[in-house]
């Protein structure tokens, strides 16, 4: 059966000499997700090649998901989204699961140039 999920897309665009600092709060901002949120389903950080813009994926399993997982991270977005560092939007939007791993649309594809996941794949 389907279920409702909920996807974020946020985008930054450094300024210059901001992203290592953003590079520092998103790998805490990776560790809280992996301890503390229970409804965080995908939690991607991606680069384009040269490193002066970002796409993070997100799912959450709920609304409650999404809303703990932005008071769990709250006092790191505020450092890592300030306007003298970066620029950034974001995108929330319902999305239906077949419960058999990310919408095609959050895949990971390694044949696509430009961008590249913290983990490794390209998006």
């Amino acid at each position: 059966m389907a279920a409702t999920e909920l996807q974020a897309i946020v985008r930054f665009r450094f300024h210059d000499g901001a992203v290592e600092e953003f590079k520092r709060l998103s790998a805490e901002c990776m560790q809280i997700v992996r301890t503390t949120d229970t409804g965080t389903l995908q939690y991607d950080t991606y680069f384009n090649d040269d490193e002066t813009e970002c796409i993070v994926i997100e799912r959450f399993r709920d609304s409650d998901a999404l809303i703990d997982h932005g008071e769990n991270l709250a006092h790191l977005m505020e450092r890592s989204s300030r306007p003298d560092r970066c620029r950034a939007s974001f995108l929330v939007t319902r999305v239906r699961s077949s419960g058999r791993g990310p919408p095609a649309a959050a895949r990971s594809s390694s044949s696509r140039p430009g961008w590249r996941c913290s983990n490794g794949s390209r998006l």
